[in-house]
């Protein structure tokens, strides 16, 4: 049945409701793929649809495809085989036949495996170092920060996939940065499609859950936070707080229509090919510093980069731009010197130390409400990306990676490097303050000694 992936979600009495971000997981076909998942929220069941849809359609074609499920342990093992993998064949067998008026495939269903009639299988086993050797088959490690060994256990299961075309699920909510769950997820390897859900944003697409009485119930903020919002917990936390970026969230920043003709400073974060390219203009009124455009583009070369950057200059006549001169940055700096003037221009190196310094100085305008941001799911999870963690006694900064924010955090620093911009000019301006009334306070000393 050639559309059976299709008609799993058609409109029909027999058909799996999936939610949509279960239905992206489901679409996204890629060899290696993993997601974060908030508890309860379906990441076991739609990888369970996803596998017996893939086996179904091999028998449709009279072909056989394998799969291995580890799970934690046995219990959820023996759980993922009745509360899944049974239920979904039965709701599965329904539709194949109201589909297709033909019979379901055969299906033979034992403790831990389901067989199919051309030879496809799907075997369900409790994680552990040895488990999976000698396997050849498609993949899927359910809630895996928490399989015993996890390190001992990639070692001994990635081979299983080692065939050309042979695929690997993994998805869990965290368990701290000890795991190797957490180096896949937030590892900087392109190859692997990352996805991510929190309790917030299931709720938002549809998932019946009531936010404010779980939170209640938990009476462990640490719970909460690692279980539902999908914080690590030990050694790396969020550097931005949801609460923290929604407050500062309104409909009229980023509107470039809306710019005053105020003091101005513009921040850019420069990537080529991986990541995104982005340039932010804000707008200081009164106090506070409005965002007024954002541009964020992934593989512009480097002359749409000058022209972007150009008509950015030309319509909000920055007091000064700041850029990130780290690595292929060096050369549009010096272009950029070259076209608005060395002074105008401010070169920053991304040091470890400069870093640390331009995210503090960016959560500490968004602690003070000084900082006015545009209310998009984007610049949300470029800015709730970030983490930091402490390594040798120093705090260095990573970020999710994931499938939902579709750069580096690229966002959070061009934002930063525009406020660092600004914070520079005003440094600038207080020092002047300072020297004239030092010459002052000498000119005013001088006379009153001469009266005296």
């Amino acid at each position: 049945m050639e559309n059976f992936t299709q008609q799993a979600t058609a409109d029909n009495k027999y058909a799996l409701k999936f939610l949509p971000y279960q239905q992206k997981w489901l679409q996204d076909d890629a060899r290696f793929k993993i997601g974060m998942f908030a508890r309860q929220t379906g990441k076991t069941f739609v990888n369970c649809a996803e596998i017996l849809k893939n086996c179904i359609e091999a028998e449709q074609k009279k072909n056989k495809t394998r799969w291995l499920i580890l799970s934690r342990g046995e219990r959820q093992a023996k759980e993922t085989m009745i509360e899944h993998l049974i239920p979904l064949a039965k709701a599965f067998e329904k539709l194949y036949a109201a589909s297709s008026g033909k019979p379901f495939p055969k299906l033979v269903k034992n403790q831990n495996e389901l067989k199919f009639e051309y030879g496809s299988k799907v075997s369900v086993l409790p994680a552990n170092p040895d488990t999976a050797r000698g396997f050849s088959a498609n993949l899927f490690l359910d809630e895996f920060a928490f399989h015993k060994d996890s390190s001992k256990i990639w070692r001994a299961i990635f081979p299983v996939i080692s065939k050309n075309g042979l695929k690997i699920r993994i998805v869990s909510t965290p368990n701290g940065t000890a795991n190797m769950f957490f180096r896949l997820m937030c590892g900087s390897e392109k190859f692997w499609s990352k996805h991510r859900i929190d309790i917030f944003q299931a709720v938002q697409q549809g998932l019946p859950r009531n936010i404010d009485e779980l939170k209640r119930g938990t009476l462990d903020e640490n719970l909460w936070r690692q279980e539902f919002e999908l914080d690590w917990m030990d050694g790396s936390s969020r550097w931005l707080e949801r609460k923290l970026i929604t407050s500062a969230q309104n409909k009229d920043a980023a509107v470039p229509q809306l710019f005053e003709g105020g003091e101005c400073w513009i921040g850019n974060d420069i990537a080529r090919k991986n990541d995104l390219w982005v340039a932010v203009a804000i707008e200081k009124i009164q106090n506070k510093f409005w965002i007024r455009e954002i541009q964020a583009l992934k593989q512009i070369t480097f002359a749409q980069q000058d022209e972007i950057l150009d008509r950015m200059v030309q319509r909000y006549n920055p007091i000064s731009v700041a850029m990130d001169a780290t690595g292929i940055g060096m050369k549009p700096v010096e272009d950029a010197q070259k076209r608005y003037g060395k002074n105008k221009t401010i070169p920053v190196n991304f040091t470890k130390a400069r870093k640390l310094e331009l995210a503090t100085l960016l959560k500490k305008m968004l602690q003070e409400g000084r900082l006015v941001i545009p209310k998009t799911q984007k610049l949300f999870d470029d800015l709730h990306a970030l983490r930091a963690y402490s390594n040798d006694n120093t705090l260095r900064f990573n970020t999710d990676n994931t499938e939902g924010s579709d750069g580096n955090a690229d966002r959070f620093w061009a934002i930063a490097l525009a406020l660092f911009a600004a914070q520079k000019q005003s440094l600038v301006i207080g020092t002047v303050r300072t020297i004239r009334a030092n010459r002052e306070h000498q000119e005013i000393h001088k006379n009153l000694h001469k009266v005296f």
